[in-house]
């Protein structure tokens, strides 16, 4: 199968348009029209149906368009790999870094990666693990460093190297009220507004806290599911939410933050170093991995 029939068959993916594919390209559009109609002939299949709202996927391209990443990717790989075997030191590297490790591990990690290997191309992607993860699959990215929800799986053709243990715990801004009180009861909490994702079920395993404790869970929430966001709007609020160690103990620190003493809503999500199984690592991703887990050590002693 021609490579370049795949690139050309991506770009009208992306852009549902001939003309606009063949432009982002920077080549003509019969030049595009023909490599397509020559894919199609290939695989004996009508890829695409063309009409005046542009090229509309048929079910046949939806399906070959998993794959047809996942081939650009491996090829991408495969040049990395054999520059590294012919001692190039430029390359590039696309990482997907979950939320959680913005504030603390990551910045340590690719500062120390920069300045080491500063021959090659950094391209960073943050968001959470059910974002990130396609991305990996598809090959859009290399590899990501993630702590999923303990309701989320990873996908089975993913490798995942365990890298330490992040502690979701009962945040506020420092100087809270609740941080005043010797002794803060699941009632106490009711009173405030509370911050959640209900995208990962948060709120479900918090309102049974309440219900188990015999009171009435709060009925002021924000559904928030930016980490960042969270983080700012504790700081200048009375809010309350329930954040991962690695996420806050920054602000922590700053005095900004502060962690209450309540066990109920304590979660352990893993850490991992995430990459695919069909795709060995090229020799800078191994490098990076290498800085993952020194720093780890250094955070967590794991």
């Amino acid at each position: 199968m021609d490579i370049l029939r795949l690139q050309y068959f991506l770009a009208i993916m992306e852009h549902r348009n001939f003309a606009r594919a063949a432009e982002s390209l920077n080549v003509s559009q019969p030049a595009v029209t023909h490599a397509v109609n020559k894919l199609e002939k290939e695989l004996m299949v009508r890829l695409f149906e063309r009409g005046r709202f542009g090229a509309v996927p048929t079910e046949f391209a939806e399906a070959l368009e998993h794959r047809a990443r996942l081939i650009m990717a491996e090829m991408a790989l495969a040049k990395s790999d054999l520059a590294s075997m012919r001692g190039a030191k430029k390359g590039r590297l696309s990482i997907g870094i979950g939320t959680g490790f913005a504030n603390r591990l990551a910045p340590k990690v690719l500062s120390e990666f920069v300045e080491r290997w500063p021959d090659i191309s950094l391209h960073c992607e943050s968001g959470n693990s059910a974002s990130l993860s396609p991305k990996l699959l598809n090959g859009e990215i290399d590899l990501m460093l993630v702590a999923p929800p303990l309701s989320m799986q990873l996908s089975n053709d993913l490798n995942a190297i365990e890298l330490f243990a992040d502690v979701d715990r009962l945040t506020v801004r420092s100087g809270h009220p609740l941080t005043l009180m010797p002794k803060i009861e699941i009632a106490d909490l009711a009173k405030y507004v509370w911050l959640v994702s209900r995208k990962v079920g948060m709120w479900t395993r918090f309102r049974q806290v309440f219900q188990d404790a015999g009171v009435v869970p709060p009925e002021r929430l924000v559904d928030m599911s930016s980490a960042t966001l969270a983080v700012n709007t504790l700081i200048h609020s009375d809010a309350v939410a329930v954040l991962g160690t690695e996420m806050s103990q920054v602000f922590v620190d700053r005095d900004e933050l502060a962690f209450l003493p309540v066990d109920d809503f304590i979660e352990v999500r893993k850490a991992y170093f995430c990459y695919r199984k069909r795709s060995p690592m090229k020799l800078s991703a191994k490098n990076l991995l290498s800085l993952v887990k020194k720093h780890s050590k250094e955070l967590y002693g794991t």
